[in-house]
């Protein structure tokens, strides 16, 4: 998961009740991944060994249920400022667990109202705010993160602005946020690939692609050196992009972990949102619409990966005139 939520936010633990493996004899209206087909809503093109559907935890919905509770009646006895926008930021962040966005977006903005200086806050309004196509409001909110961060190290209001840029069509500034955020993080694979998949827009695919070789060989050596034999699951997936491991292969790693439904379930909204990006990248936008669709099927709400593949799924459906002014105006909230 690209780390942004992970390492500034305590991760919700979450549970299945049970993983449906669709098999090959179910009719999945056929499976070429050749396919360059422009029918978004043509039949089902991703291959039946890649597909997977989870079913929804019921525990974990009763799990967000009390933590909402718990929060609410924290809230009630909260006698700071401080202390109400610490508990309205927490209710942000369950919210954005169920998947509910406009409540989430409140919760945020009375923390902000509470607390003025709260970044994590107004991190998380600035996605909200880009997912809901409010670009300027976006901006601000980073560029208060940014002032917030001045005087520390922590400099996510750049990892966040290049998000925002690159999805707005501004790939010269969203180059320039993700280097500056980069220099910070260039050892995490998930950093790697946003990286190449923004300057793939900016510099080439060529130019990004030796980059993220560069980065890709540069940790590995770094890891090797400091004697630590596990590395972050990410490097299968910057792997595949380089071209070192296969479809089969990536998808026989994920099912190594079926039985833990946390990890199983991250490792496969993670891989069906960068091979989504791959298949775009070779023209296939049939086939990257329907990756696409199978990251969004796995709700795991707060990933990065899943904002990004909502963003893509809209983008798609505009260049195909699929969506209806009514339908753009409801479609992220």
């Amino acid at each position: 998961m690209f780390k942004n939520f992970k390492t500034r936010f305590k991760t919700l633990e979450t549970g299945f009740l049970s993983v449906a493996v669709i098999a090959a004899g179910v009719n999945l209206g056929g499976c070429s991944l050749n396919s360059a087909s422009t029918d978004l809503y043509g039949p089902f093109s991703v291959p039946a060994k890649y597909t997977f559907v989870i079913d929804p935890p019921e525990k974990e919905s009763e799990r967000n249920q009390s933590w909402l509770l718990t929060g609410f009646q924290t809230l009630e006895g909260a006698n700071t400022p401080d202390e109400r926008a610490s508990v309205y930021t927490g209710l942000g962040f369950v919210y954005e667990e169920l998947g509910l966005n406009f409540i989430s977006r409140y919760m945020y903005m009375n923390s902000i109202v509470m607390n003025p200086k709260n970044p994590d806050a107004f991190s998380h309004l600035g996605y909200h705010f880009t997912l809901s196509d409010r670009i300027d409001d976006a901006v601000e909110s980073y560029s208060a993160l940014r002032e917030l961060e001045k005087n520390s190290k922590n400099r996510y209001s750049y990892l966040d602005s290049a998000f925002t840029m690159y999805y707005t069509g501004h790939n010269e500034a969203a180059s320039e946020d993700i280097e500056k955020y980069y220099s910070e993080a260039s050892s995490d694979p998930y950093h790697m690939l946003w990286r190449y998949i923004i300057q793939s827009k900016s510099k080439g695919r060529q130019e990004a692609l030796e980059d993220l070789r560069a980065s890709y060989n540069t940790a590995l050596d770094a890891i090797s050196e400091s004697g630590d034999k596990k590395r972050d699951w990410g490097f299968n997936l910057v792997e595949l992009y380089l071209g070192i491991m296969s479809y089969d292969a990536l998808f026989d790693d994920i099912k190594k972990s079926i039985d833990d439904d946390e990890t199983f379930q991250s490792h496969l909204c993670e891989a069906y949102f960068y091979i989504a990006k791959l298949e775009q990248e070779k023209g296939y936008d049939k086939l990257c619409y329907d990756y696409l669709t199978l990251c969004l099927a796995t709700l795991k709400y707060n990933f990065i990966e899943y904002r990004a593949a909502k963003l893509e799924v809209r983008n798609l459906k505009r260049r195909y005139h699929l969506l209806k002014k009514e339908q753009e105006d409801a479609s992220l909230d």
